[in-house]
């Protein structure tokens, strides 16, 4: 799925990067984005909770992110207490 590739890129984030908030590994998110296995639920449901249009993920829509959404400041927010964690 390109554009699962391409709503990443959009976010400014690395595969590691979002490997940290999905938990899953950076090769699971490669074999989603080249289509080599399906996302899982809960992947989709990440992407949704942080403003991800999922009908754009389908093809059904233009728009990327959901209506009134910024998900690029909310991605770094979790980003950032992840490292304050640490």
């Amino acid at each position: 799925m390109q554009k699962l590739k391409e709503v990443r890129d959009r976010l400014g984030l690395s595969r590691l990067e979002m490997s940290k908030l999905t938990k899953v590994t950076p090769q699971t998110i490669y074999n989603y984005e080249t289509g080599r296995f399906s996302p899982s639920s809960d992947y989709f449901s990440f992407l949704d909770e942080i403003g991800v249009n999922l009908s754009y993920l389908c093809g059904t829509s233009n728009s990327v992110y959901q209506d009134n959404c910024d998900p690029y400041s909310y991605v770094r927010s979790l980003l950032n207490v992840q490292a304050q964690e640490k």
